[in-house]
């Protein structure tokens, strides 16, 4: 979601435990706007704690890595 110029991204993992979230874009950090703290990519996500991220413009040169979604276990 684009607000006034930033790019959001909201974060939740319902999981019982962390789990690795990677972006397949150029942007690697932002500041999450419920807690104030800042985020850099990829993270580990922990269970049940939301996050409403503000994310960074990205670096000048940087290029965004085709990520290949993997299935969960189960």
């Amino acid at each position: 979601v684009v607000h006034n110029g930033v790019e959001y991204l909201f974060l939740l993992n319902i999981r019982k435990g962390p789990v690795s979230c990677h972006l397949s874009t150029r942007h690697a950090s932002g500041e999450d706007a419920i807690s104030g703290t800042r985020v850099n990519f990829p993270l580990s996500l922990p269970p049940l704690r939301p996050m409403l991220v503000a994310l960074d413009a990205p670096a000048e040169g940087v290029v965004a890595v085709p990520v290949t979604p993997v299935a969960a276990a189960q």
